[in-house]
């Protein structure tokens, strides 16, 4: 069955499927990131695309549409391939190819000693290598390097949502180009157990493996051509990402992380080849260490990038995702754990969720007699699209600023509303909303406020228990690191005034951006630098939150819309 998808600039290409599959297989099966939440169960309604077949020309749902002979695809509503706000690397200005400030040593230029590329095809096991040395925490990397020639080496952060990519000078630890785009395995679901779940099926498997592998090979060919560089001068990678993502990265089953007793294939800390299936060719990386099934490589590599592990006063480390990764601790103790806060940060599960994408709203602000919208890359076109993580937590807190939520997040009637907000009260087929701008193109539903909730709940009860269980109280806290691209932009305030973390932290706090890509352009650059990956990973006690009777009773405090 040979079907043509046409893609956002208009080119077209051919696809191949056989009968029975939705058009949503053979978009996947093609490599075509269509936004799938709910991984093709038909009940997210994100997976809108064009087609022209025997009926003419209409919009469907990919995965409840049957894929017919001659069938045109048109993929206008699908992710780019390429999005620069897919990811906020949090390096300095790329043209200026500025150098990374490691605080682990002061502008050493010479070249680096990584041996990544002579290293075999290490096979993975389940424990990580020995300590590394305590002295390699306090050492200057710079004795460890000689002298030579520049080389290059790649850092990759396999994110769920996104992938970024990092082309570094590792002879300078400068980064040369950067690239980021929307992680294709996303039509199989928005979040790492959808996908974990479709792994079940072998073929499912495979493809989610060579999905990510393709993107890996394409973005690393685009950054090298675009720096000028010949592939085959790259002679390190590092690759960083949850502990799911990097089984998909190494080709590792990772079913056994979606049910109890949670355990992983590996644990990682070593060079190992990535998946190659096909006409793939083989490629090492050195991936980063993971604690366990829920705290992994890119928590270690961002933790590792915030020196906590050489602070005397306790600090907070927070990356806000679906999975929120959060550790607490100096150099002498590090406690850490990971909360299951779902998709609703990264746009999935709320009705007009989507990616940090031109369109999106990014910040609401209360203004006259309605809200203020500012869009990602507004251009001349105003129309808002939907909303990122950072727009849902401001609209949140303007709702309920406004009195249009309750602190236990209930929506009120119009009639108890100040007159400014009663219009944008609505109710549709019994579905109780609040329109957030005047053309009345984007709202929040009562169910995105409570989706909203369970996220926000999720994380403020592992903040809370993880430093009763460390013995600390806000007060000790030094610094408060908020990792990843939605800690870069949300709105402290806000974030404060809703409860998604105590009021108490917000002037403590620091916003990191991609804190895991730095600690992976680290680990790239310098064994010195692994060596520290790999001691904070070691260090790390692990909080298994589910089966701690303080989370449960915290959790439900935590719901409430409140400081």
């Amino acid at each position: 069955m040979h079907i043509i998808i046409r893609d956002n600039t208009g080119d077209t290409q051919a696809a191949w499927g056989c009968p029975g599959q939705s058009v949503l297989d053979v978009l996947r099966a093609a490599g075509v990131p269509v936004l799938a939440p709910c991984s093709g169960k038909g009940t997210c309604g994100n997976c809108n695309v064009i087609v022209r077949d025997s009926r003419g020309v209409r919009s469907v749902q990919a995965c409840r549409t049957p894929a017919e002979e001659g069938m045109v695809v048109s993929c206008d509503r699908s992710l780019p391939l390429e999005a620069e706000t897919a990811f906020d690397s949090g390096l300095p200005p790329l043209a200026a190819e500025a150098s990374f400030d490691s605080g682990l040593h002061q502008g050493a230029e010479d070249a680096l000693e990584s041996g990544l590329h002579q290293a075999p095809e290490t096979p993975f096991n389940d424990s990580l290598p020995p300590l590394a040395a305590k002295a390699a925490l306090e050492s200057n990397p710079a004795s460890s390097q000689i002298q030579g020639k520049p080389s290059w080496g790649v850092a990759i952060d396999v994110g769920t949502t996104s992938l970024a990519f990092y082309l570094v000078n590792t002879a300078t630890g400068k980064v040369k180009a950067a690239k980021g785009c929307v992680n294709p395995q996303i039509t199989f679901g928005s979040d790492v157990v959808a996908r974990i779940d479709a792994a079940h099926d072998p073929a499912h498997f495979k493809l989610l493996c060579s999905l990510l592998r393709d993107a890996i090979e394409a973005n690393i060919a685009a950054l090298c051509q675009e720096a000028g560089i010949p592939p085959e001068a790259l002679t390190e990678a590092c690759l960083v990402g949850n502990t799911a993502m990097q089984h998909f990265a190494a080709g590792l089953d990772p079913t056994g992380l979606g049910a109890f007793p949670f355990a992983p294939a590996s644990l990682f800390g070593k060079v190992a080849p990535l998946f190659c299936g096909g006409a793939q060719t083989p490629r090492n990386a050195f991936f980063a260490p993971a604690v366990s099934a829920y705290f992994g490589g890119d928590a270690t590599a961002g933790l590792a990038a915030t020196k906590l592990a050489t602070s005397t006063r306790p600090c907070l480390f927070v990356d806000v995702g679906t999975n929120a990764e959060m550790a607490i601790g100096n150099k002498e103790r590090i406690l850490c754990c990971s909360a299951a806060a779902g998709p609703a940060f990264e746009g999935a599960g709320i009705r007009f969720g989507m990616p940090s994408l031109p369109g999106a709203i990014c910040a609401v602000a209360k203004k006259g007699a309605g809200f203020a919208l500012t869009l990602v890359k507004e251009g001349d076109n105003r129309l808002p699209l939907g909303l990122c993580g950072s727009g849902i937590l401001d609209a949140m807190a303007c709702l309920r600023s406004a009195d249009v939520l309750d602190e236990d997040g209930l929506m009120l009637d119009a009639g108890k509303l100040a007159p400014a907000y009663r219009a944008l009260r609505s109710c549709q087929e019994g579905e109780e909303l609040c329109y957030l701008d005047a053309a009345r193109g984007v709202f929040v539903t009562q169910a995105d406020v409570r989706g909203f909730q369970l996220a926000k709940g999720a994380i403020r009860a592992g903040i809370e228990v993880l430093l009763e269980r460390y013995g600390a109280d806000f007060g000790d806290i030094g610094e408060f690191y908020l990792a990843g691209g939605f800690g870069a932009h949300l709105d402290l305030q806000s974030a404060a005034d809703i409860g998604l973390f105590p009021a108490q932290l917000a002037h403590k706090a620091m916003a990191l951006g991609n804190a895991a890509g730095k600690g992976a352009v680290w680990a790239l650059c310098s064994q010195a630098h692994r060596s520290f990956v790999l001691e904070t990973a070691h260090r790390c006690e692990h909080l298994e939150l589910s089966f701690d009777p303080l989370f449960t009773e915290a959790f439900l405090g935590a719901l409430r819309l409140a400081p």
